[in-house]
């Protein structure tokens, strides 16, 4: 076996640094991934926090929901339509724990 490698040295460091390049490049490739979904992640949190920022001052009627929505960027019916989707999800979580 040492004579086989031996002989073929150059093949075998060849076959080695690629096997160690692919490795490097799925770990690299699966960071990035990652680092993707947690911007992703911190994205839809922050777009979350402030629709419901937004509806707690509804509520507490410091404005109105057309204020609302033009601070959201969006028609009466878009956001109220987002935070209900919002305020179902949370009562979803709430229920299943």
């Amino acid at each position: 076996m040492k004579d086989y490698l031996t002989r073929k040295r150059t093949e075998v460091i060849g076959l080695l640094l690629a096997l160690f390049d692919s490795q490097e490049v799925q770990s690299m490739y699966e960071e990035s991934i990652k680092e993707e979904g947690r911007k992703e992640g911190r994205e839809e949190g922050r777009e979350e926090g402030r629709f419901r920022t937004l509806w707690s001052m509804i509520k507490k009627r410091r404005i109105t929901p057309a204020e609302a929505a033009e601070e959201a960027g969006m028609t009466v019916e878009e956001f109220e339509k987002k935070t209900s989707l919002l305020m179902s999800e949370k009562e979803t979580f709430w229920m299943s724990v």
